[in-house]
């Protein structure tokens, strides 16, 4: 039996088919079939190479994507069953939809908890560390304690005291500040435990400040990342020189002469030797002599701007040309506090997984880090035992895989081909250590097997045009790492995409500025912000309404993709106006969600009845619904709101303290549930029915947290407080197949595709890294500014520009690319919306001083595009300007004809692709084990006690007597213990009443029924006239009594899918025990 991949492209045939012994890379742009080339290899390396799929290993990055790669193969695999021609086919291909359940198809942080909880004893860690995964603000609480323990130790002497202060006042002006420190701390902990060597990258760190008193005195790797900034903005300024005499050669402007161009490029010039030779002082000399060369202003339009530019880049170069004294004159000092913050930051980290093994905890991060130091221990002892394992291994969006992940990847592979597909293109996590580098490097790499998918699936052909247009603009320009070159342009794969090619299908929607207000020069004064969110908002809801009514289009065809969560609360509010369906999250937290924070103000409430902040909250939410004008007359009364509430709202005290009564005799648990039942104030609704769904949902999610954690009142409070920025979405209330509008970030849109996408246009990105007290990196480890104690002006360091610069480009290319992200959802039609006052004059050439300016997604793309009014680029985009002044009324929807379930998406059960699997062993009552194999501790090398009593007992016969003979002559290097387990069961009454019946040993089975499927293998069942015996061995070192409570649901669901197969049977059932060599009925 073959698998036949001819409905694949050429380009993706070579990929599936390519066994060559060496790494594979490949390149898969945005829509290029991806997961289709990911689940087609392991499907023909399953049946034409007759690799099981318990010996492929395929890592994706979200839980999502490994569903779906799990879901598809296993309808490739039913498929390819119902072709089979013979017997042995179909048994093979039996056992293979048998093993996909366990196969290790996974995110890389599911895979490296499964190696913790496989080898934990390699690196001593407590077996109940493994079940104990806490949230991250449980991990801050710890982490906040570290710090303080670690401060107190600092302080205990008077020279560590003062180097302690010493340390805060370089970052605040107030020496009570611990905070500010510790946040410092905070941002360099997170980028030391993404490297492979959390110490070694501090000392890195700590080495990046050194006491110098010429530059050539710094670390090569500060000097060389210093000199190659200077470098940078002398080539860009070299580049805006000659394109304003390549325009003067064309162009006679009556006051720029070409000369004086001239004479300045051949100074930068001069500038640039320099640099080479790293003078610094001779650098500086003839950047002086070149800002000293003053040309006229041109008077020529579109020399105007290019003329503005050479000048500030001129000027951003004299901003950090302070001799080199003056750089040198506090490297002491720098010196002296980065080793205080190093030696704190080690202090911390050494105290926070003190307090982890204290309480046997287990946090995201640590997962990549413990399975790092357990596949690097003894010689690599594990890593060898899990690539002996594997025939296949697949990482899927490689480019977003962190310096730690693969590290853990490389061990695992040891000497064997890795199969990484991925696109630098799409590489938006850097916040995540994302290192698109790593790709680019393996890409480069002339012994790797490098592809390219050279098609795109999803997109109309015309949008596919414009993104390689707008593109190679973007990512060609000098200086970036990124690039789009021949093998990044694709082209539309099917016929179906080259549809209704002549009329637009990108469109640039900029809203003209209809301010009443005007400026000196008498155009219009810039909207406010708000004004223009609503607007953009209102001209996206009219236009979706308008596609909607006319073309008949779903409201799932549409989406609205945004850089922030907090552009979508106006195209939430526009929605709701017009009543369109929506599935919108607003929030980046879900401890910040509206519903988390009154039940945290109720919660601090009932903790302190003085709290007035906290109280106000309360009165005014949907509990009791005061307004501001009550709240006013009960502070003017009396006060305060708590002295209010007791002495004239006998309604709200009673309810409160009804509340708080319920928390010593049920806990905060038995609170929320009364809370639920709880009537709101003038109503007769309960609390919890009164909530928006997305409210309820959250609540849901909330009691289910605390049911779980089981916290004291005081616990949550703090838990829920320092959370309040944790990086979660809120609870889902929409399924997949509700038809309503999408908007999401373009983070969250990434790998998903719409008909018919609005990207909310922007005028600025700011660099928020400019201001932040500590930057870290993987060049420049860490930098601080150098700011005077006593008069708080700041000043540049070596070290800071040289991280800034970095940091800085990085982020611009990251932005580019997330706008490739965001351009690249849309099938049939995309809109960009802004205003006018967003736009930016076309720039042919761009350079990366015009990323800098930070124009924002429309400023940068009217930047690389002509967007004249009108059809322009070849027809790939249309520019359209906008009177657009709000909703009309037709489109208005009266608040009090629309009830809340119509306005709000309700929650519709989410189908699966197919019934959930569930696997027998995943009932047991305890971890269950995972799929990696078993480490020998002992030095033995032998086979484990538990594996070689299943195999003999598979291999030994049923019609001849059991003997120490027979069973050594299977496996002469079995231990002791299995051949005396094996021998008791062979002697066994069970055994030999099953020896009367037909005998199947390792009897894999698949039982499906309308709700779910359940797949496994028995280890021994016999099939007698009237009745089955079902045994399942058990090697555990355990009390009958206990092996009875661990097994018995496994074993009900081996007995259930036995009743299927043998209905007109009775049935018994076994756990023997072979520790015990006794059988435990069930």
């Amino acid at each position: 039996m073959r698998y036949d991949i001819s409905g694949c492209d050429s380009f993706q045939q070579d990929v599936i088919n390519e066994l060559s012994g060496r790494n594979i890379i490949v390149g898969a742009s945005a829509g290029a079939g991806k997961t289709r080339v990911l689940v087609t290899r392991i499907m023909k390396r399953i049946i034409n190479d007759r690799i099981p799929v318990s010996r492929i290993m395929a890592l994706t990055f979200t839980a999502a994507a490994a569903e779906e790669m799990k879901n598809r193969l296993a309808e490739e695999l039913y498929l390819s069953r119902s072709l089979a021609e013979t017997k042995e086919d179909e048994d093979y291909l039996d056992e293979q939809i048998t093993l996909l359940s366990t196969a290790c198809i996974t995110t890389i942080d599911s895979w490296c908890l499964d190696v913790i909880k496989k080898y934990y004893n390699v690196i001593g860690l407590d077996p109940a560390t493994t079940a104990n995964v806490i949230s991250e603000g449980r991990h801050t609480q710890l982490q906040q304690e570290a710090f303080r323990r670690a401060a107190e130790a600092m302080c205990a002497d008077e020279e560590g005291r003062k180097a302690f202060l010493e340390l805060v006042s370089c970052f605040s002006p107030r020496p009570e500040d611990y905070e500010t420190i510790y946040t410092i701390v905070d941002k360099l902990l997170l980028q030391a435990e993404s490297e492979t060597d959390p110490e070694e990258w501090l000392r890195k760190a700590e080495h990046t400040y050194v006491p110098f008193a010429s530059l050539r005195q710094l670390p090569d790797h500060v000097r060389e990342e210093f000199f190659a900034v200077l470098k940078q903005r002398c080539l860009d300024l070299k580049t805006r020189q000659e394109s304003i005499l390549e325009i003067l050669k064309e162009t006679d402007d009556k006051a720029l002469k070409p000369e004086m161009i001239t004479a300045a490029l051949n100074k930068t010039n001069d500038c640039l030797r320099r640099i080479e030779e790293e003078d610094y002082e001779g650098w500086r000399n003839d950047l002086y002599e070149l800002a000293l060369i003053k040309e006229k202003k041109p008077k020529t339009e579109h020399l105007i701007p290019l003329h503005t530019d050479m000048r500030a880049m001129i000027d951003s170069l004299l901003e950090i040309s302070y001799p080199e004294k003056t750089y040198a004159a506090n490297s002491a000092v720098h010196a002296r506090l980065m080793h205080t913050l190093v030696e704190l930051t080690s202090s911390v980290r050494e105290n926070l997984h003190q307090l982890m093994m204290e309480n046997k905890a287990l946090y995201f991060s640590d997962m990549e880090r413990y399975a790092l130091e357990i596949l690097q221990k003894q010689d690599g002892r594990a890593a060898k035992l899990i690539s002996a394992s594997l025939d296949e291994i697949m990482i899927d969006e490689f480019q977003d895989t962190s310096e730690l992940q693969d590290s853990i990847l490389r061990m695992i592979a040891r000497d064997k081909p890795v199969f990484r597909v991925g696109d630098v293109k799409q590489s938006i996590y850097r916040f995540r250590k994302a290192r698109p580098q790593l790709m680019r490097d393996l890409m480069a790499d002339p012994g790797n097997a490098v592809f390219n998918l050279r098609y795109n699936y999803r997109s109309n052909s015309r949008i596919v045009e414009f993104t390689n247009l707008l593109f190679e603009r973007l990512m060609n320009i000098p200086g970036i790492s990124d690039t789009y070159g021949p093998s990044d342009h694709v082209s539309a794969g099917s016929d179906r995409q080259r549809t209704d090619l002549d009329e637009p299908h990108v469109h640039l929607a900029l809203i003209i500025n209809s301010n009443p207000e005007s400026k000196k020069d008498g155009t219009p004064k810039k909207l406010p912000a708000a004004k223009v969110k609503a607007l953009k908002a209102e001209w996206i809801a009219e236009k979706i309404l308008s596609l909607h009514q006319e073309k008949g289009m779903r409201w799932g065809s549409f989406a609205v993709l945004a850089k922030s969560h907090e552009d979508q609360k106006a195209v939430r509010a526009a929605f709701e106006k017009c009543g369109i369906p929506f599935d919108i999250d607003t929030k980046e937290g879900f401890y910040r969600s509206d519903l988390c924070m009154d039940i945290l103000s109720l919660l601090k409430v009932l903790a302190d009845p003085a709290d007035e902040i906290s109280l106000a909250a309360v009165l005014t939410s949907v509990l009791f619904g005061c307004s501001d004008e009550e709240l006013a007359a009960m502070v003017l009364k009396h006060r305060k709101l708590s002295i209010a509430v007791n002495k004239e709202y006998g309604d709200i005290a009673a309810v409160l303290e009804s509340l708080r009564a319920a928390i010593p005799e049920s806990g905060v648990t038995g609170m929320l549930r009364l809370l639920c039942r709880t009537v709101i104030r003038n109503s007769d609704t309960c609390w919890y029915d009164a909530l928006r769904e997305q409210d309820r949902a959250n609540f849901d999610y909330l009691y289910e947290k605390t049911a779980a954690s089981d916290d004291d009142l005081y616990s949550l409070i703090e838990e829920m407080e320092v959370s309040s920025d944790e990086k979660s979405s809120e609870a889902i209330t929409v399924g997949k197949e509700d038809d309503v509008v999408t908007a999401a970030t373009i983070h969250h849109s990434k790998g998903l595709q719409y008909d018919c996408v609005f990207l909310w246009g922007t005028g600025s990105a700011l660099f928020r890294d400019t201001g932040n007290p500590l930057l870290t990196g993987d060049v420049i480890p860490a930098a601080f500014r150098d700011i005077d104690p006593e008069t708080r002006i700041v000043m540049p360091t070596v070290q800071r520009i040289a991280a800034e610069e970095r940091l800085n480009r990085e982020d611009l290319e990251e932005f580019t690319r997330l706008l490739y992200v965001a351009v690249t959802r849309a099938k049939e039609q995309l809109y960009i919306v802004d205003t006018e006052d967003s736009c930016q004059e076309y720039r042919p050439h761009l350079t990366i001083e015009d990323l800098k300016k930070r124009t924002g997604i429309t400023g940068l793309l009217c930047m690389a595009l002509d967007h004249r009014e009108g059809i322009t680029e070849n027809g790939l985009l249309e520019t359209v300007y906008e009177n657009f002044t709000g909703l009309s009324e037709e489109h208005l929807v009266p608040v009090s004809a629309v009830s809340q379930s119509e306005t709000r998406p309700h929650m519709l059960q989410t189908p699966q692709l197919l019934p959930e699997i569930v696997v027998p062993s995943a009932l047991e009552k305890r971890p269950q084990e995972n799929g990696l194999p078993p480490l020998d501790l002992s030095g033995t090398g032998g086979k484990s006690y538990g594996t070689s009593v299943h195999e003999l007992i598979e291999q030994l016969p049923d019609d001849e007597e059991w003997t120490e003979e027979m069973i050594r002559s299977i496996d002469p290097e079995a231990p002791d213990a299995a051949v005396r387990s094996v021998l008791a069961f062979g002697e066994s009454e069970l055994y030999q009443k099953a020896r009367t019946m037909e005998i199947h040993k390792e009897y894999p089975f698949y039982y499906e029924d309308a709700s779910m499927r359940m797949n496994g293998i028995m280890d021994f069942v016999a099939v007698g006239d009237d009745e089955v015996i079902l045994i399942d061995f058990k090697t555990d070192r355990l009390s009958n009594e206990q092996i009875r409570e661990i097994y018995a649901p496994q074993l009900a669901a081996y007995t259930k899918a036995c009743e299927y197969f043998w209905p007109d049977k009775t049935f018994r059932t076994y756990a023997y025990s072979l520790h015990n060599n006794c059988p435990i009925q069930l």
